[in-house]
C-alpha cells in the first residue's frame, strides 16, 4: 500500500528567481523587475519597496501561468558605465539653478550660465 501524499499535485509550488532593480527619488523608494516588463513598486524604504515588488512579481508569474504563457528569466545582468559630456552637465545646472531662482522670484542671469 503506497502512503498518501499530503500535497496533492495541484498544491505544489513552484520557484521563480528575479533580479530587482531599486532607487530613490524625491518621493521614496522604487523597485522594478527588468524582466517583467510592467512589474513596478514603491515605498518608503528600500526594503518596503522590495516587499511590494515581490508582490506584484508573484501576481504578474501567476497572471502569465493562467495565461498560458512563458516565466522569463535574466540570463545575465550587467553594469554599464555612461559618461556625460560637461556641456550636458553645464545645461543641468543652469536649469536647476534658474528653476531655484524662479522659485525664490529671483529670476537671475550669471556669466557663469553661459551655455556653452
Amino acid at each position: 500500500m503506497l502512503a498518501t501524499n499530503p500535497t496533492s499535485r495541484l498544491e505544489a509550488q513552484a520557484q521563480y528567481h528575479f533580479y530587482a532593480v531599486t532607487g530613490r527619488d524625491a518621493d521614496g523608494y522604487w523597485a522594478h523587475c527588468p524582466e517583467l516588463r510592467g512589474c513596478r513598486a514603491r515605498g518608503h524604504t528600500c526594503e518596503e519597496a522590495l516587499d511590494n515588488l515581490q508582490k506584484a512579481v508573484a501576481l504578474g508569474v501567476e497572471d502569465r501561468l493562467v495565461c498560458g504563457e512563458d516565466i522569463p528569466s535574466a540570463e545575465t545582468i550587467s553594469m554599464i558605465t555612461v559618461e556625460v559630456p560637461a556641456r550636458v552637465l553645464r545645461l543641468v545646472a543652469v536649469f536647476v539653478n534658474r528653476k531655484v531662482d524662479h522659485l525664490d522670484h529671483r529670476i537671475v542671469d550669471h556669466p557663469d550660465h553661459a551655455f556653452v
